[in-house]
């Protein structure tokens, strides 16, 4: 379905041709005076035609205005000006790019006034022309066209940004670059994409709203918890200290005398061992604020206020910070840092804060003695703790905070300092909670909607492809072609094998290529040799297939035209390597990476491998689709990148203190300016991998902290890049994965298997025309085909089978087969034949079913168990009676669960001789036994594995098997030197044992399992991907990531350095000192001794004779510093990967896959200089394209379609077992239909209690009758909210007084309608969900408030309870915003769905958690691995993971565990547990325990292949598994339900009236008026009155005669589904028309449908023909009596007064039947005499 976006952003479904040109409903006198007789005006109207000439020019103008703008240099910038080859500062605060000395500025600026002249000549001609404004019907007058108000607007601000003497407007003028939109809409694949996203921006607008309520009840509960506490600090003293006088800086040598000297005061004063109690405060020489009225803890006193505090008048005091100890601590003591605990650096300190408690500052405001940052931010300033922006105390930075962490980047940092400062458990709740419901739920449900909205435009497109080639089969006709000569010879499948082969050889050699080949001269001869040998053979196939062929068929063919094109490429890297000079390589080893013909063989294999030619072919369409998508992504990026430049170009200049630098103090700007941020933006090529790198993710928190730092307004900067974020990273990029997995989704020639059709399993009705069809449309053939005409192929392994099997898949064949034509007989039966045959077919089916299992069953007896017992011995009779009882089962079930308990209790930090870990010893043993016994009696009584349904057949037994087997060998580690005590580690899989016995986790995994197969093809592709990138990656950064570092080099000499360098000059030549004699000519012999007085000379020799006579910087390097004497320094890595072989670049590539960590990598390889080079900064920027290619390739390409395709083919499964495969769309989108109305409920009708007080309060609070009530309680809640989000850190005492008070007056509100509700409603209150959580916060919130009047405010787990009461209020908006409350009922539908994955994805988690506990619990901690990201704990470790799974930093955690420290203990077992010293695993085992110091590489189980299996099993699959539950949830709700949420209430308050003590039936004769008084569309609604005809008629229409009822007390009662899916079937089938299917027989929405009904014979239809029959008997007998009966048929209820007298002009519109006119009085007399007789003759 294509659209058409029209100027105000309207999207029509119908592709209109162009309007005529010139428009009829021009403005007849533009600009008051020019009418449209005018020549001139006539002539504008010409060139204001689109797509003309002039149009063209302008969009030309407008590309070029773009690049020109790109092309400032933001390096010479207003305010310098070169005088005497020097810079000299002469400043002002427009930061604009200076044209003095540069001539590329120069030239910007001299083409801004031709540019704003041309668009200023545009938009008066089109003023002109059209108008400028006009009346209402003048549509096409300029300003009523959005894109001209865009133009309109950026013209003029461009004017005005010229006029001299205005503010700088010059960041307007970037808007311009958004006219090329104007055009770019007239495209089709981009008109496409843009109504994609204007339709889904009402969804959007909905998940976004969501996004932000939950989003900001989440700020409001950390600005309610966490206000104020992440300034405190670990302090050296315990109380602020006075200044020294005379001393202000920081840096100079007295500041470190001063704080020594209080260090050592206090240590001895009042940290030693009883001094506290004989401290003297008046003594005190250095105390801040020594009077007696101050508290000695002045962190501590509660009693103050702003108003008494003794910090109310900032002191010029400080107070000196550990700077060794980075983390925030906790003030009260609670959380998870203490610093009485733990002080690492002076053996004490204290927990303290700059402000006080009630958030007055305690010092003064100056940059003394910091010199850079504000004394009173000292504490939270550093890069650690995110600069102290990441806090809550106000509402803005709670809400940025709170985002960032729903954005999974840094979120745990944040939450680690709550942890230390407030309390680790609800800290750890809070977040977790936030990333589930945010970031892995609400954020995806972005996708949700581009995805949808894309899916409905391509629907259309998808129908017409589809009749395309149903049309091109009907007409095609096989040929065969026999093939003789050198024809037959290339197309024999053995050639294609020998050049397949030949490839694979090729990616071998490829392959081979790694860091050091050069030192091998045998494998570079032998691959080189190969190398020719390939090229020469891929040469002779081009020519022998263009001479079998012919020239014009083998070009014919895309991919023969690829072959030679690599083919060429290749002889011409081949003749270049020839002519080069003896030695001289052109690009160093056997396989160079600039060999691009040599790495672009291994697509060859498209050619003879179906599978990756489908996919090359995909990947070509998908190209060319995003061809338009990847324009507004360039232009999004384009945009941001020049708003950036504006805002931050020079300003992320910081100094040693982080903070920044002003321009003005230039001489101190130049020298960081080297040392800048490398996401910065200085120029238009940084600042667009800078957005692209904020797209991707990937440390955009960072990003976004700088410039925060370096802006003049922080707001505007926080405000750029959230902005940036939400419309980039959610929007754009999920729009671009939209597209890509849209055309990669179902696709069945990547997933289709290879064995053919086993015919005879076709049924016999499918002729063979159809599956001619089948065959051609693969599986979409499934949802056009219906059940009348086909009937779908099941298609079997061709493999040979055991007979038996085959017999079973026959029988199995003939069931579907007999249910398929039962299904298609049953849609031309009548209602009781249906139930007749749905009956039959079950009954069939079980018969068939009893059969097989019996027949299996004596083919099991048949054989011997273990060839020793027999089906006769008792022996396994006692052993299979036990196996299958249900309580041995249960008995296995719960030793599954407590060893798993038990497991996660073993941790090797215990006291492993400790009477717990010898009993858990003892159990470990015991449970080992109990399923050794279990696994032996289920092999005696099934056999063990030679004869079908022997134990080890079935795939879950055989996981059970070797679970216990690993068991057993475990226990060898109770032996001395025991070998398999590694075994031990895999203990942890026991749980996976429970899955088998929960049939909804088995179906999961089994889905999952059976779509690995299929997507092989695409995991092996992926792969490819990967391996080709990598291949590349070596031969581009082999050994080059590798750099001199330390401080010895940072204090080298500059002669020195510069040797040690060897960079290049500007011109590209190389550093002039590049032997060493010429360096040492150049010193003067002034480092002789350095170089040849060596402890080694043989690490000096490279320096002397370097290889093939060129100097590298690691030869300088390992010579100069090998003994320490130049200083601490050494040739080491500069990141923890590299591109030294295919496999550790493989490995690389897959750990950026997931976009950690890649922007580092980036860096590296931008920076080096080549192989054993020093690095220098931007030395290559030609190498971030390698980066954005693979990440666009890669990560975004490559890996989400392995993760789509996964998903994509489970779903099928899933849907397969669901019975929904045989399914039409229109029998998918009728049992969507169907399940939603299954889920329907009666409601309980509330009665008033009776009473004044309680009707009066009854009719107060019901929303039917005063929904002025609820809509004033949502006000207050709304108020409410305000109140709360209005506390900030440092608020005055009046304040405070305030937001108490205002709360104490909500919570006496909400009381009041709690209790005004229950006076009214009685225990009908109780019914409704949402009450049940009102009265829940109103309980908790009032006995918060009277503990705490009751206890005190201070008592912190008190004032958390109220607090979290107080918070529950704003749950309660959910319930009336219709958008909120949809998209929240929609995740609550999904639970049931997610609780199956989350289950098992928490089975993994335990697993790896219990699996790191065991490997990794004796590693050293680390940069990386903290006190709050271990593996010392199973919860600690649960947590980690979490983390990880949200792809933070796992691959940083992952190298340093393999990252060895020096002096590690390589054997954990040598860490022997002691007693008296224990490890040291929390803050308060300090000082007197054992460091945990165990090396990673002594891990029983290697990090790589944890921490990636990890990722792939968990990351990537079941996550994306968990997240498309969500999705598919959204979906369901948005396709193929003809009634919504409201519609169910109206029918449950409709049937309330007439069942109200909602027992789920009504009686027949109520379903009359139940149908006319339901609103439309399911009923006629109270506004209008139907007949007995009429609502006879409806009823009948819509199946509602074949309801069955059911007989209680003599009564006949319906059941409330029926009623409901009766009614909606009419609906669907007025939508489907003729295309409307019923559900198959075995559905299990018809199996459900009817597991309520004791008897299908019992029917609605029935009793109302007998009433008939029965009111036919009566006018008999009223005739035989002499009366007429004829009123008796159009009698109306008497109860019902007519309101309509016949149809209105309104009602004719709306196509409303009008009720008959009411009977005269005398036909209403004469119905009177009619009932007296009719009751007459029954009494006779």
């Amino acid at each position: 379905m294509s659209s058409t976006i029209h100027p105000e952003g309207a999207v029509n479904d119908e592709v209109k041709p162009p309007p005529s040109w010139p428009p009829t409903d021009l403005i007849p006198l533009s600009l008051g005076f020019i009418s449209l007789s005018n020549p001139f005006r006539k002539w504008c109207i010409n060139m204001a035609t689109p797509n003309n000439l002039f149009d063209q020019f302008i969009l030309v103008c407008i590309i070029a205005n773009s690049v020109i703008m790109a092309m400032s240099d933001y390096s010479n910038i207003e305010g310098m000006k070169a005088a005497d080859g020097g810079v000299v500062p002469n400043m002002d605060d427009r930061w604009e790019p200076s044209t003095d000395g540069s001539a590329m500025n120069t030239f910007v600026a001299s083409m801004e006034i031709p540019f704003n002249l041309i668009f200023l000549l545009e938009c008066l001609l089109k003023i002109i022309g059209l108008g400028f404004y006009g009346k209402k019907e003048n549509e096409s007058a300029y300003i009523r066209d959005a894109w001209n108000k865009l133009d309109f607007f950026v013209v003029g601000i461009s004017l005005l940004g010229m006029l001299p003497g205005l503010p700088n407007l010059s960041v307007l003028r970037t808007f311009r670059v958004l006219r090329p939109l104007r055009t770019l809409a007239r495209s089709p694949g981009l008109r496409k994409i843009i109504g994609a996203v204007i339709d889904s921006i009402p969804d959007l607008a909905n998940v976004i709203v969501l996004l932000c309520f939950m989003l900001l009840i989440f700020s409001i509960a950390g600005l309610v918890f966490w206000n104020g506490i992440l300034h405190a600090r670990c302090r050296l003293t315990p109380f602020p200290v006075k200044m020294p006088a005379g001393c202000e800086d920081i840096r100079d040598e007295c500041w470190s005398t001063y704080v020594d000297t209080v260090v050592t005061y206090y240590g001895t004063n009042y940290y030693a061992s009883g001094a506290s109690e004989t401290y003297d405060g008046s003594a005190d020489p250095y105390r801040c604020l020594n009077v007696d009225n101050v508290d000695p803890d002045p962190s501590g006193s509660d009693g103050w206020t702003v108003d008494n505090s003794p910090w109310k008048i900032p002191q010029d005091c400080i107070w000196p910070i550990d700077t060794d100890d980075e983390r925030v601590c906790s003030l009260e003591e609670t959380g998870m840092h203490t610093c009485k605990a733990f002080a690492p650096t002076f053996g004490y300190s204290t927990c303290g804060s700059n402000f006080d408690s009630t958030g007055l500052p305690r010092f003064i405001s100056s940059k003394i003695p910091y010199q850079s940052i504000d004394r009173m931010v000292d504490g939270e300033f550093i890069g650690g703790l995110n600069y102290g922006y990441t806090s809550y105390d106000n509402i803005f930075r709670s809400f940025v905070t709170t985002f960032q962490a729903c954005s999974m980047e840094g979120w745990t940092d944040i939450m680690y300092q709550t942890m230390d400062a407030w309390s680790v458990v609800p800290a750890v709740l809070i977040f977790v909670l936030l990333v589930l419901l945010g970031g892995n739920i609400v954020l995806n449900l972005v996708l949700a909607v581009v995805s949808s909205s894309l899916d409905k435009l391509d629907e259309d497109e998808d129908e017409e492809e589809e009749e395309e080639e149903e049309e091109g089969d009907e007409g095609k006709v096989e040929e065969v072609e026999v093939y003789t000569g050198l024809k037959a010879i290339v197309k024999n499948p053995r050639f294609g094998q020998i050049i397949m082969a030949c490839i694979l050889i090729n990616t071998v050699v490829l392959a081979c290529d790694h860091d050091g080949i050069e030192d091998n001269v045998d494998l570079v001869a032998i691959l080189d040799m190969l190398n020719e040998i390939l090229t020469f053979i891929f040469l002779g196939e081009m020519l022998l297939c263009i001479a079998a062929l012919g020239p014009k068929e083998y070009f014919s063919e895309a991919f023969n035209c690829f072959d030679a094109t690599i083919v060429v490429l290749s002889m011409f890297d081949f003749i270049y390597a020839k002519t080069l000079p003896a030695g001289e390589e052109s690009g160093g080893g056997a396989v160079s990476a600039l060999r691009g013909a040599r790495l672009l063989r291994v697509l060859k294999m498209a050619k003879e491998w179906e599978t990756m030619q489908t996919l090359l072919k995909l990947i070509a369409k998908t190209v060319l689709e995003i061809g338009n998508f990847g324009i507004l992504l360039l232009l999004f990026i384009f945009i941001y990148s020049l708003c950036g430049i504006q805002f931050f170009s020079n300003r992320m200049v910081f100094d040693d203190m982080d903070a920044p630098v002003d321009i003005k103090d230039y001489d101190k700007w130049l020298e960081y300016y080297p040392d800048r941020p490398r996401s910065h933006f200085d120029s238009i090529l940084w600042a667009m991998v800078t957005v692209f790198q904020i797209l991707t993710g990937e440390n955009w928190n960072a990003c976004m902290y700088d410039g925060w730092r370096c802006s003049t307004v922080p707001e505007l900067a926080v405000l750029y890049y959230l902005s940036l974020v939400i419309f980039g990273a959610f929007i754009v990029m999920n729009l671009f994965l939209a597209i890509l997995l849209g055309n990669f989704e179902g696709n069945e020639d990547l997933m289709k298997d290879d064995t053919e059709p086993h015919w005879s399993a076709i049924s016999a009705e499918v002729n063979v025309e159809q599956m001619a069809i089948a065959k051609t449309l693969g599986d979409r053939w499934k949802t056009k085909a219906t059940l009348q005409t086909a009937a779908r192929p099941s298609f079997a392994n061709k493999d040979s089978q055991l007979k038996q099997e085959a017999l079973a898949k026959a029988e199995q064949q003939a069931e579907e087969d007999a249910n398929l034509a039962a299904e298609q007989e049953k849609s031309k039966l009548t209602a009781e034949a249906t139930r007749k045959a749905i009956k039959e077919a079950e009954a069939k089916a079980e018969k068939l079913k009893e059969e097989r299992e019996s027949e299996r069953q004596a083919r099991i007896d048949s054989y011997t168990s273990l060839y020793i017992f027999a089906k006769s011995n008792p022996i396994r009779k006692i052993c299979a009676d036990i196996s299958e009882h249900k309580l041995f089962d249960q008995l296995i079930l719960v030793c599954i669960l407590v060893s798993s308990f038990c497991l996660a209790l073993d941790n090797p930090l215990s006291d492993q001789e400790s009477g717990f870990n010898k009993a858990l010893k003892a159990l470990d043993l015991i449970f080992s036994i109990i399923f050794m016994i279990e696994l032996v009696t289920k092999v005696i009584a099934l056999g063990f594995v030679m004869h079908e349904g022997s134990y080890l057949r079935n795939p879950w037994n055989m996981l059970d098997a070797a679970i216990v087997l690993i068991s057993i060998l475990s226990l060898a580690e109770a032996v001395e030197g025991g070998s398999l005590k590694a075994l031990r580690t895999f203990r942890v899989l026991r749980p996976l044992r429970m899955i088998k016995r929960f049939p909804e986790l088995k179906l999961v995994v089994d889905a999952l399992v059976s779509s690995v197969p299929d997507a092989c093809n695409v995991i092996v592709i992926s792969c490819l991907f990967l391996l080709l990138f990598a291949i590349l990656g070596v031969g581009l950064f082999k050994g080059s990531f590798s750099s001199c570092m330390g401080d010895g080099y940072d204090g080298l000499d500059a002669p020195l350095q510069d040797f040690l360098n060897q960079y290049p000059d500007d011109a590209g030549n190389e550093y002039a000192l590049n032997t060493y004699e010429l360096f040492k000519t150049s010193t003067s012999g002034a480092y002789n001794d350095l170089f040849e007085s060596a402890a080694d000379p043989a690490l000096c020799e490279l320096v002397f004779n370097p290889k093939k006579g060129k100097m590298t910087s690691r030869s300088i390097c390992e010579c100069i510093f090998q003994d320490g004497g130049a200083g601490d320094a050494a040739w080491e890595p500069v990141t923890m990967q590299n591109f030294d072989n295919v496999g550790l670049a493989f490995n690389l590539l897959f750990e950026i896959t997931t976009t950690e960590g890649w922007v580092d990598v980036m860096y590296a390889a931008v920076d080096q200089m080549g192989k054993d080079m020093q690095h220098k900064r931007d030395a290559n920027l030609g190498n971030i394209a390698f980066f954005l290619l693979f990440m666009l390739i890669g990560a975004f390409f490559v890996m989400e379609l392995f993760v789509g395709v996964v998903i994509d083919n489970f779903n099928r499964l899933r849907e397969k077992k669901g019975g929904n495969i045989f399914m039409t769309d229109e029998q998918q989108q009728w049992a969507k239909t169907q399940a939603f109305i299954m889920k329907i409920k009666p409601e309980k009708k509330i009665k008033p209690p009776g009473g004044a007080f309680g009707d009066w309060c009854y009719n107060f609070v019901m929303p039917n009758i005063n929904p002025k009530f609820d809509q004033g309680i949502m006000a207050c809640i709304m108020i409410n909210s305000l109140t709360m989000s209005m506390e900030h850190h440092g608020q005055s005492s009046t304040f405070k007084v305030f937001i108490e008070a205002a709360n104490y007056v909500f919570a006496a509100v909400f009381t009041v309608e709690a209790i005004l509700k229950l006076t009214g409603m009685r225990w009908g209150y109780f019914r409704d969900n949402w009450n049940k959580f009102d009265f829940i916060v109103v309980i908790g919130t009032d006995l918060g408030i009277v503990l705490t009047l009751a206890v005190g405010s201070g008592i912190g787990p008190v004032a958390s309870i109220a607090r979290m009461f107080r918070i529950g209020r704003l749950v309660r908006l959910i319930n009336s915003a219709k958008s909120i409350r949809t998209l929240f009922n929609t995740l609550v539908t999904s639970i049931p769905s997610m609780a199956n994955i989350g289950f098992l994805l928490m089975i993994l988690f335990f697993i790896f958690s219990v699996m790191g506990v065991q490997s990794y619990a004796k590693i050293s901690l680390n940069d990386d691995m903290t006190v709050h990201a271990n593996f010392q704990s199973i919860l600690e470790s649960f947590l980690l993971l979490f983390r990880f799974a949200t792809g933070e930093n796992w691959n940083g955690f992952m190298h340093s565990l393999m990252d060895d420290p020096d002096g590690c203990v390589m054997d954990h077992a040598e860490m022997i547990y002691n007693a008296s010293a224990p490890f040291c695993v929390s803050e308060s085992d300090y000082p007197n325990c054992t460091p945990i110091n165990g090396c990673g590489s002594g891990a029983s189980i290697s990090p790589r292949i944890y921490f990636y299996s990890f990722t792939l099993g968990v990351s990537f699959v079941m996550l994306n598994l968990f997240v498309g539950v969500v999705l598919d949830a959204f979906d369901n709700s948005e396709e193929g339900d003809i009634l919504g949420p409201e519609d169910m209430d109206k029918f449950t308050t409709t049937w309330a009236e007439f069942d109200p003590e909602g027992t789920w039936h009504i009686q027949v004769n109520q379903l009359k008026q139940f149908v006319d008084d339901l609103d439309k569309p399911m009923g006629f609604g109270k506004e209008y009155h139907a007949s007995d005809d009429e609502l006879l008629n409806r009823m009948r229409e819509t199946g509602m005669w074949d309801i069955p009822y059911t007989v209680e007390n003599g009564k006949n009662y319906v059941e409330i589904t029926h009623v409901a899916s009766s009614l909606a079937k009419k609906l669907m089938k007025s939508e489907q028309g003729e295309t409307f299917q019923e559900l198959p027989a075995e559905h299990p929405l018809t199996l459900k449908m009817l597991s309520s009904v004791t008897d299908l014979n019992l029917t609605v239809g029935q009793l109302f023909m007998n009433e008939a029959t029965s009111k036919l008997k009566t006018k008999k007998t009223l005739t035989a009596l002499g009366i007429d009966p004829s009123p008796i048929a159009g009698a109306k209820k008497p109860d019902l007064p007519p309101i309509v007298q016949g149809k209105t002009e309104e009602e004719k519109e709306k196509n409303v039947e009008a009720p008959a006119p009411p009977p005269p009085a005398a036909e209403e007399e004469k119905k009177e005499e009619v009932k007296e007789g009719e009751d007459a003759a029954r009494d006779e």
